[in-house]
């Protein structure tokens, strides 16, 4: 098979890993820590999830945004993403823990 044919592939398996994904936030619920430091938390663990896929800053900031979207508190988590993105990349990088990365920059 050529190196073409196989990047189609698994371009679209991507396509539907990440929708079924995206389908799953609809409902996402978060524990009494706060919702602030919940978000934050849904932030770094999905921010995490994207820097091992090698995607350039604006490519995770638009996949959070679009996740955000999708979630009870779209608005709340659409800031954190657009204050924080920077800085979150940068503790996650340090191998700080989400709950760390929260502390660091006072959302939990």
């Amino acid at each position: 098979m050529s190196l073409t044919f196989n990047y189609f592939v698994c371009t679209i398996i991507l396509s539907f890993v990440l929708a079924s994904a995206a389908r799953s936030y609809q409902n996402t619920t978060f524990n009494s820590t706060g919702v602030e430091c919940d978000v934050c938390q849904f932030v770094v663990q999905e921010t995490e999830g994207l820097l091992l896929t090698n995607k350039t800053l604006s490519n995770i900031q638009s996949e959070l945004d679009s996740l955000c979207q999708k979630t009870k508190y779209d608005t709340l988590c659409e800031n954190v993403v657009n204050t924080y993105l920077p800085k979150i990349i940068e503790f996650l990088e340090q191998e700080e823990s989400p709950q760390k990365v929260c502390q660091q920059i006072s959302l939990c």
